[in-house]
């Protein structure tokens, strides 16, 4: 459930882009008004959207300055260069439909490593948590494929 990137678009670069100044005023402040500023933040987001409560509780107890790092590497991600190259058996597992990382993103990198096996998962992002008994044997496959192993995998 991940692509070669993620920034395509005006709006990719700006939600990416606030990232860094964020991370400066967050490093700036005191810890725990960070962490009140963005409990209230997470609160506002989520409000009336359809998330599990998990999803909402380990949102809320991740350190916001590691959460906002890793979103700006996520934005800076970008294997277009060398994906192509990738000569180790490949699986893919594409969750559909999924708004964390869109399935036609998935779908791509898919497309863009040579011989890769792609799997399809019925549902979201948290498909793995949400539904472990639809998604597990779809991973075991991909890894079988992955390790060698899928002529022997049941």
């Amino acid at each position: 459930a991940t692509a070669t990137h993620f920034v395509d678009t005006p709006l990719d670069r700006l939600r990416f882009g606030l990232f860094a100044p964020t991370l400066v005023a967050v490093r700036a402040a005191r810890e725990e008004g960070v962490r009140d500023v963005y409990a209230r933040a997470v609160a506002i987001r989520t409000a009336g959207r359809d998330y599990s409560p998990w999803v909402i509780e380990e949102i809320t107890t991740g350190d916001p300055r590691h959460l906002l790092e890793a979103g700006a590497a996520i934005g800076r991600f970008d294997s277009r260069r060398w994906i192509g190259q990738v000569d180790v058996p490949t699986a893919v597992v594409v969750t559909e439909p999924d708004r964390v990382v869109h399935s036609w993103r998935q779908r791509a990198l898919a497309s863009t490593v040579p011989g890769a096996r792609m799997l399809v998962s019925p549902g979201g992002h948290d498909v793995v948590v949400t539904d472990a008994d639809a998604f597990v044997p779809i991973l075991l496959a991909a890894c079988a494929h992955a390790t060698g192993m899928a002529a022997s995998a049941a």
